[in-house]
């Protein structure tokens, strides 16, 4: 199931340029049509498998993740989706990409590999929860009750100081 819908795409980008990238004539698709177009719909589920094999690979997200996001977490991976679909669709007919949509594309492309890496998250707990490290330490306490072979033998080594925090 595609992360964005040709709603969403069109929200995007230009509809006319859409209508004329998906249409297998030499006409454009007639506006109405646009939304149940398979070219449209086969973009935007390949460009939800590239972001999936992106993120899915670094076991940082699951599939049931990415489809609960809500929020502004939601509307980027939608926006994600747009870019790449509408890239796929300019390169289906074999166009070139204007100076714009390639800077899109790479901060689209680089977003997706920060996500990847862990570098960038999605605000979901877990996630969130995961990059917060927990210090554990032994107290002074903890140390003196544990019995240690330098406690019971306090006769052969010198007795245990701790530094001053």
């Amino acid at each position: 199931m595609p992360y964005a819908t040709s709603a969403d795409i069109r929200k995007q980008f230009d509809e006319r340029d859409i209508a004329e990238l998906v249409s297998d004539a030499n006409t454009a698709v007639a506006l109405v049509d646009l939304a149940a177009d398979p070219n449209l719909t086969d973009a935007l589920t390949k460009a939800s498998g590239i972001i999936e094999a992106d993120l899915l690979t670094s076991g940082v997200y699951t599939v049931a993740q990415l489809t609960a996001l809500t929020g502004n977490a939601a509307a980027l991976l939608v926006e994600m989706t747009c870019v790449l679909a509408f890239v796929r669709l300019v390169r289906r007919r074999g166009g070139g990409l204007s100076e714009a949509q390639q800077a899109l594309l790479d901060e689209t492309t680089e977003r997706l590999e920060r996500l990847r890496k862990g570098v960038n998250i999605f605000g979901l707990d877990a996630t969130v929860a995961a990059g917060t490290p927990e210090l554990k330490h032994a107290t002074p306490t903890t140390v003196n009750r544990a019995r240690l072979v330098r406690d019971r033998t306090h006769h052969f080594y010198p007795q245990r100081t701790y530094p001053l925090n």
